[in-house]
């Protein structure tokens, strides 16, 4: 690498925060916000339209083990236009469509297939590849994009829902995060080169170091990995971990607006929650390559209980926007050291496939959670009962976690 250049992978971490803001952003940071619009003009019920997240949870489950395994065989490139066009297209025909059951069929099919391949997979698997001394540091950073869509894509969607309604809406961000998405991935490099090398401040002595846990080198059958007790300790702690916020995050803003506060306050909450989030990931990047990631991820995921219960007893709008910003800390920063732990313990040539059949883990796990906390609420006319059985997942799973530390990775 010439002197003075500065080293390509720092520059696909930048594109990869743009590609998590804009798909994150136009999804799961907007979903609160489409709740009550969609409810009133297709008359269903809260469990009903958090059936919309499952969708997308189940439909990433599905495609993502497919997609995983392509990227370890196929150029990301060509995987990534492809998914833009469809996370775009699928956006500007929700906007439009009519029908629950056609509705529903795009958030499963297309729309999943553009939100894995154009971003939240695909991103991850390029992160992975391009670092090594400083991955876990790399994940973070980039993941910082996950919520600046919250903090951006949010507020200008709340204000387009008030003024144009939310199908003009949903179509203008389909076609912008289009535009954006495939110029992205005109721009993107996939490996580093022989000019491309990734230089450490100091010699790797952390806790993280690469195959401390004797991570596989050879390529793992999809079969063994699925035999492998790591796979699904390690796995079921995470999601169990990323579903507790989730299932809290889409709950957020109709709990607002059921205690009198307005939907731009909604927005507000949404936006110190992804303040907080950026906040947490720059603290990660300083952390996540020094201590051991499977004791940092099972204190995040403990965090979650704090918000789960909180909310319960904390009506007022500055004791509920205190919660939301110890929300976004836990909710957003799992999911990059998870992802790092997974390169750790199963290795880099294995990592796009592990990826892959983990999200239907994680997945299942966040659609379960997403259907459980509208179950309740329909139930009982409140989320208490269900925030408070939120908070003793947040527990177990962190304990689980901790137990994954022990398991090695040996193929059965």
């Amino acid at each position: 690498m010439p002197a003075g250049r500065p080293y390509f992978g720092w520059i696909v971490v930048i594109y990869a925060a743009l590609v998590f803001t804009a798909v994150t952003g136009s999804t799961f940071s907007i979903f609160g916000l489409l709740v009550l619009p969609v409810s009133r003009e297709f008359d269903l019920s809260r469990a009903d339209i958090n059936t919309a997240i499952i969708c997308l949870n189940l439909g990433s489950a599905m495609v993502a083990p497919l997609i995983g395994r392509l990227l370890d065989r196929v150029p990301a490139r060509r995987m990534m236009l492809v998914s833009s066009l469809l996370f775009g297209s699928s956006l500007v025909a929700l906007g439009q469509s009519q029908s629950l059951p056609l509705s529903a069929l795009i958030i499963l099919v297309p729309l999943s297939i553009g939100l894995i391949g154009s971003g939240t997979l695909t991103m991850s698997v390029l992160i992975a590849r391009w670092f090594t001394a400083h991955r876990g540091r790399a994940m973070t950073l980039a993941m910082i994009g996950t919520s600046t869509g919250g903090l951006t894509i949010a507020p200008v969607t709340a204000w387009l829902i008030e003024r144009e309604g939310w199908r003009t809406t949903l179509t203008l961000i389909g076609l912008a995060m289009t535009v954006l998405l495939v110029t992205l991935v005109i721009l993107i490099r996939e490996r580093p080169g022989p000019d491309d090398v990734e230089t450490a401040s100091a010699p790797d002595t952390s806790p993280n170091r690469p195959n401390q846990h004797g991570a596989p080198t050879d390529k793992l059958a999809v079969v063994a990995m699925l035999k492998m007790p790591l796979f699904w300790t390690v796995g079921m702690a995470a999601a169990l971990g990323l579903a507790v916020p989730q299932a809290i995050g889409v709950s957020l803003i109709p709990l607002v607006l059921e205690r009198g506060f307005s939907t731009m306050q909604g927005a507000s909450l949404i936006a110190a929650s992804g303040t907080s989030a950026i906040l947490g990931k720059f603290a990660m990047a300083v952390l996540a390559d020094k201590i051991d990631r499977t004791y940092l991820l099972a204190l995040l995921i403990a965090l979650a209980m704090i918000p789960a219960a909180g909310l319960v007893y904390g009506t007022a709008f500055p004791a509920m926007v205190a919660l939301a910003i110890v929300l976004g800390l836990s909710a957003s920063v799992v999911a990059p050291i998870f992802y790092t732990l997974l390169a750790d313990r199963f290795g880099l040539t294995n990592f796009g496939t592990v990826r892959g059949i983990m999200a239907p883990v994680t997945a299942t796990m966040g659609a379960v959670g997403v259907r459980f906390i509208g179950e309740m609420h329909d139930a009982t006319g409140n989320y208490d009962l269900g925030f408070l059985i939120l908070a003793g997942m947040a527990i177990l799973a962190s304990v689980l976690m901790l137990v994954s530390r022990s398991i090695p990775c040996r193929r059965p």
